[in-house]
């Protein structure tokens, strides 16, 4: 859902804890464990361009401290409510 919201489906990583996709001029990052951030950005901080970035997260901690060190290349995004419920049914 989050490829579509973003009209990024090009996959140019795939890791077990997140995912990094991209269309024309941005990519998307979606980062499925908090504790995966660190691996996220080292990845990142490798490669060119802008990352719209969603971190699924039980709390509602925006994570903005963890990506300060990046903040000029990260877009933190909420994840819409629709995907939330979904996943806190699942981890209930």
């Amino acid at each position: 859902m989050l490829c579509i919201r973003e009209n990024a489906f090009e996959l140019v990583k795939d890791e077990d804890d997140f995912k990094i996709f991209k269309n024309s001029d941005h990519y998307l990052g979606v980062i499925f464990y908090e504790d995966s951030i660190g691996a996220y950005k080292k990845i990142i901080k490798k490669m060119d361009g802008h990352f719209n970035t969603y971190v699924f997260s039980i709390g509602d901690d925006p994570h903005e401290q963890e990506f300060e060190d990046v903040k000029s290349k990260v877009t933190l995004c909420a994840i819409p409510e629709v995907i939330l419920k979904v996943y806190r049914e699942i981890f209930k």
